[in-house]
């Protein structure tokens, strides 16, 4: 009797953390902008053609360039602990890319949907730090280059207040789609 409500309790335990990780993790994770890195814009045609594909016929809001960026970004990549290029286009092409490359590719396609749409948005590649609940996490990893930083990336409006910060990496594998800053 006690194993079984041990078990309940244990998976309920965990059917709040998968539900509630979002909040969670920007409950205790915070990013801090130490940098920008530029990134390129889309002139491959083949993933030109994928974006108009699927904004064809739509009239797209923030989020859902957003979303749209977002999916394609998580379909067209796998992570990899590699280098990783921040040239949006050969990003695209390799399949594989480290926080780098994602927030590259992810980035471009914002940029590229809000253009090709007429939403007024700027997306920006940032380089950052991630904390802990204020201890920075990087610092656990020593000199390791590829720990030394983290790419994400910020949104704002041209014309508004409105901010969204969005981690690629972390969106793809962990389905958590805004992150706090």
């Amino acid at each position: 009797m006690r194993r079984k409500t041990l078990w309940k309790g244990l998976l309920i335990s965990l059917l709040l953390l998968v539900l509630f990780r979002g909040v969670l993790y920007r409950a205790f994770i915070q990013y801090q902008i130490v940098g920008t890195r530029e990134f390129s814009e889309i002139t491959d045609e083949a993933l030109a053609k994928d974006i108009r594909r699927r904004t064809a016929g739509k009239e797209l809001n923030t989020k859902e360039i957003l979303e749209v960026s977002r999916r394609l970004t998580d379909r067209s990549l796998t992570f990899t602990t590699g280098e990783s290029s921040n040239e949006t286009n050969a990003v695209y092409r390799a399949g594989a890319a480290n926080c780098i490359g994602y927030a590259a590719l992810y980035a471009a396609t914002v940029s590229f949907i809000a253009e090709d749409q007429g939403v007024p948005l700027l997306a920006r590649q940032v380089v950052g730090k991630l904390e802990l609940l204020g201890w920075d996490l990087h610092a656990v990893f020593g000199n390791h280059p590829f720990f030394r930083d983290h790419d994400f990336v910020e949104i704002r409006g041209a014309q508004s207040d409105e901010y969204y910060y969005v981690d690629p990496t972390v969106s793809d594998y962990l389905g958590i789609r805004f992150v706090r800053h």
